[in-house]
């Protein structure tokens, strides 16, 4: 179900990135340009730090194929957007468009989340829950493609097995500070991890980079809707601490974990309990549950008939 606002006021600001295949970029931006959308063609904008007021046409290292005269495949990068009916009708507008021009996304595209963090304390509590939830936060960010995408490994991997040492530090954060000062992009939680903590350091912006790419509003508005409601289940406090310390005691106490991190999780309750935690209402609790479900029921079904 789409929904024109998921509860949250405009503290919360964030945007998306949009990966697609099979559109010639020009072609793509004289339609939108033609559009109540406020957009800009700006090659390579991420290096010329613009203001986000309008969505970006850009290309994209993974997706675009160029011919020298002709580019096909890119991404739409969004404005600053609040939850507001006009910000969400812009999106499944878009997507929309996409697809009447017989965009796809190909197994190599992806859709971020960014989030605006104004309160850099949360971050340790952030981590943590990614860390104990991680399988199945990769698989309720497949969204409506079941696979693991052709570029996962290089472009959102999984940090569990590379923090796996370290997760209880106190001084998790810091050596991560450490790591982007002195050697730049190896950090674990660096540019190119599934929780990309680089652009926290310098604009105060969390990057959500595990979901599949995807041309459906609907699922989109379920990945923003999980990020944000992370978030804002920490900062309002429902988000037991003591309970992930627990979990982390137990999974390093568990000799067979590191085996298991390139696994899915089979603990479908204990996922579900996060979704019922961080929910603010029954709508929230079962877009996000049943997304996550039909991706348990396909590749549950996918593993038997290999079998």
């Amino acid at each position: 179900m789409y929904r024109s606002n998921i509860g949250l006021n405009d503290k919360y600001k964030f945007g998306v990135e949009i990966e697609f295949s099979n559109i010639n970029l020009y072609r793509l931006y004289s339609v939108l340009s033609k559009s109540s959308i406020p957009v800009c063609f700006s090659l390579k904008h991420k290096s010329k730090n613009p203001r986000f007021d309008k969505w970006i046409l850009d290309v994209d290292s993974s997706v675009t194929k160029s011919d020298g005269e002709r580019m096909v495949g890119g991404e739409l990068s969004s404005r600053i957007l609040t939850d507001r009916e006009d910000c969400w009708d812009e999106i499944k507008k878009l997507c929309l468009t996409l697809k009447s021009m017989n965009g796809n996304v190909s197994e190599k595209c992806g859709l971020h989340v960014n989030v605006a963090l104004d309160n850099p304390e949360i971050l340790k509590t952030l981590v943590k829950l990614f860390f104990v939830y991680e399988n199945d936060i990769n698989l309720f960010f497949m969204g409506d493609r079941f696979f693991v995408r052709e570029t996962k490994d290089r472009c959102a991997y999984s940090f569990g097995d590379k923090i796996f040492d370290v997760i209880d530090d106190p001084n998790l954060l810091e050596r991560h500070r450490m790591y982007n000062d002195y050697f730049y992009n190896l950090s674990p939680l660096g540019k190119k991890c599934g929780l990309n903590l680089d652009k926290v350091l310098d604009r105060g912006l969390l990057e959500v980079r595990y979901g599949n790419g995807t041309l459906e509003h609907e699922t989109i508005q379920n990945f923003c809707n999980f990020v944000l409601k992370v978030i804002n289940a920490i900062e309002t406090g429902r988000i037991d601490e003591d309970f992930l310390d627990y979990e982390i005691r137990k999974i390093k106490s568990d000799p067979l974990f590191k085996h298991k991190l390139d696994t899915f999780s089979e603990d479908v309750d204990k996922f579900l309990s996060l979704v019922r935690t961080i929910s603010l209402d029954d709508l929230d609790y079962m877009d996000l549950r049943n997304q996550y479900l039909n991706v348990k029921k396909v590749i549950l079904y996918v593993g038997n008939k290999k079998r």
